[in-house]
């Protein structure tokens, strides 16, 4: 046969063998836990300290807090200082496990070394010590048509000391942190929320929101000198943001402006990294420097602020963080923070978690087919 004419049978036949793929429907997205991880690091948010009047609080390691720390029941004693230091963390599981008895384990406390409790040193704290995510996707939780698209992720700070507004106003242990929601499809964040213990505060729906903005926001290196970060300002409509506050009514809390800013990425340049101002001395975190709850500190985000190395990926030897039920910060363990996806409620929409309709703001987010 005439090569070219062999040729262009080839060619036509291969078109037709091909034809059945372009018309199957495409494989189900269906992602490892090292995809997730992936996820986990690629939109690890952008953390802004903030200046104020009265002792700095930094993130700490859990497994710091508890090297630094003695186990208490009521006004007893059970393991001093160091006493569940490093492999001996897991004692704390015996006393209190919060799957056991829950109102027993409620009467522990951890009580952090009054020298230790200020967190670790900046350079430590850039790295990603003392912060922390769990990733979920969402087909695993429900099975609805949206769910296979979408990845849940909650990012966590943790403090070994609360700096209140006034030294009354201290307590030992401080967890903050976000949830955002990844959207496969859209291949974006789609929902961002900022909470206080747990209890939602502010919401935004990312996937309609106007054309990023060119910014600038500014904060210190971790030696103190000024730094300005390039960054996206990305607005919402009234109809995807949330602003509930807390117990108290106008003037308790309000939210604020309805926008976020992202930082881009260093390798990619994306601008997909969630800034985070932090209020001074820990305590609530916010999209940006407006709203207030009345009585807590400044939340301008002009001190430290930098990108983490990296975030931990909560796992099976994080346990006894996880699962203690003592009172430090958040008084129950991180499986019953508010913000925990799969956090055991009574579907009481008082307690005001991330995963409950809002407003216009649905749960779960819609997905753009």
């Amino acid at each position: 046969m005439h090569l070219r004419r062999f040729l262009k049978l080839a060619s036509v036949s291969a078109l037709f063998s091909l034809a059945p793929l372009a018309n199957a429907q495409a494989p189900q997205w269906n992602p490892s836990a090292a995809d997730l991880a992936q996820l986990v690091q690629r939109f690890r948010p952008y953390l802004k300290f903030s200046t104020g009047n009265r002792q700095e609080a930094r993130p700490m390691t859990w497994q710091n807090i508890y090297n630094n720390a003695a186990l208490v029941n009521g006004n007893t004693t059970v393991l001093p200082v160091g006493g569940f230091a490093g492999p001996n963390a897991s004692k704390v599981l015996t006393y209190a496990n919060i799957n056991g008895d829950d109102a027993a384990a409620a009467n522990y406390k951890i009580v952090v070394n009054d020298q230790a409790q200020y967190g670790e040193y900046w350079p430590q704290v850039v790295q990603g010590d003392g912060i922390y995510a769990h990733v979920i996707w969402l087909k695993t939780v429900t099975n609805t048509p949206t769910s296979p698209e979408l990845v849940n992720i909650e990012y966590y700070v943790l403090f070994g000391l609360n700096v209140g507004y006034v030294p009354a106003e201290d307590h030992k242990g401080d967890l903050i942190g976000v949830e955002v929601v990844y959207d496969h499809k859209l291949d974006k964040l789609v929902r961002a929320t900022f909470s206080e213990h747990g209890r939602t505060l502010i919401m935004f729906d990312l996937a309609n929101a106007a054309a990023p903005e060119s910014a600038t926001i500014t904060g210190k290196d971790q030696n103190g000198k000024a730094i300005s970060e390039p960054a996206c300002k990305i607005n919402v409509s009234d109809h995807d943001y949330w602003s509930g506050g807390l117990n108290g009514g106008p003037g308790i809390f309000t939210g604020g402006d309805k926008h976020v800013f992202m930082t881009h990425d260093p390798a990619s340049g994306r601008c997909e990294h969630l800034a985070v101002y932090i209020e001074h001395g820990s305590h609530e975190p916010w999209p940006n420097q407006s709203g207030y709850y009345i009585g807590v500190a400044s939340h301008n985000g002009d001190d430290v602020s930098f990108l983490p190395t990296t975030v931990h990926v909560l796992g099976p030897d994080d346990a006894p963080f996880v699962l203690f039920g003592g009172n430090y910060g958040d008084p129950a363990g991180m499986e019953r923070h508010r913000m925990w996806l799969g956090y055991f409620r009574d579907d009481n929409p008082a307690d005001q978690d991330p995963y409950i309709d809002r407003g216009s703001l649905k749960w779960l987010p819609a997905v753009t087919p």
